[in-house]
């Protein structure tokens, strides 16, 4: 994605949900929970590998996640510098 791309869904996600409770956990069960479709175990023997593509998936998902946060921490400052 490019950076005039990764603004405007920074953007978009900002201006359309700026109470990240409201859609954190639908990132996680879409994202990370594959819809509940993601295998696990409770130990190492037991644990199944991950879906193909699932890391570098969650790399990107995560990459935008810590850069929305850092704009609303942006903002929140802000107010309290004004």
């Amino acid at each position: 994605m490019n950076k005039l791309a990764t603004i405007l869904c920074i953007s978009t996600a900002l201006l359309f949900h700026p109470n990240p409770q409201a859609w954190s956990r639908g990132i996680a069960v879409e994202k990370a929970y594959l819809h509940g479709e993601l295998k696990g175990g409770t130990d190492r023997e037991t644990a199944v590998e991950l879906p193909e593509g699932y890391t570098k998936a969650a790399k990107v998902v995560a990459e935008k996640q810590a850069a929305l946060a850092g704009y609303r921490l942006a903002d929140e400052i802000q107010k309290w510098v004004k």
